[in-house]
């Protein structure tokens, strides 16, 4: 390969990684997915019985 050919195929590349930068400059950004909220973990029905509260001095036990 002669230096000639040699120099035009870097200036060659070089130029298609400038063409790149810049496409990839000009792309809007990618859209983040919408964020699920997380639903609140449900207390273990499992373990302790459960109080659930009828007025605030009485509650029942479950």
């Amino acid at each position: 390969m002669t230096p000639e050919t040699h120099l035009l195929l870097c200036l060659l590349l070089m130029a298609v990684a400038v063409i790149a930068a810049m496409v990839i400059m000009d792309l809007p950004a990618p859209a983040q997915p919408p964020r699920r909220r997380r639903a609140k973990r449900r207390a273990c029905r499992r373990g302790r019985a459960h109080l659930r509260v009828i007025s605030p001095r009485k509650a029942m036990e479950i």
